[in-house]
């Protein structure tokens, strides 16, 4: 199975480098059943990008939808292997 995700952030953003580390565990843990697609966009460089995201960073998306946006901690996680296991 491949997953096309999407990884919307910016430089110095912790809240982004939290979820990078939860998206990099997820890897990890599915390397043998799955293939993963990681796009990371820099909100700064594409004003549209930046107007949609500006206050919700990080955001990710699995296969074109939202799985989670914000914070991440556990739910965040869930929401993610949720949307993956569509």
């Amino acid at each position: 199975m491949v997953y096309n995700i999407t990884l919307y952030t910016k430089p110095e953003c912790h809240l982004c480098d939290d979820a990078r580390a939860i998206l990099d565990t997820i890897f990890a843990e599915a390397q043998d059943t799955a293939h993963f697609e990681l796009r990371e966009v820099d909100i700064r460089l594409n004003e549209a990008d930046f107007a949609l995201y500006r206050y919700r960073i990080p955001v990710i998306i699995v296969n074109g939808t939202i799985a989670a946006e914000g914070r991440m901690d556990d739910q965040a996680r869930y929401a993610i292997e949720r949307a993956l296991a569509q």
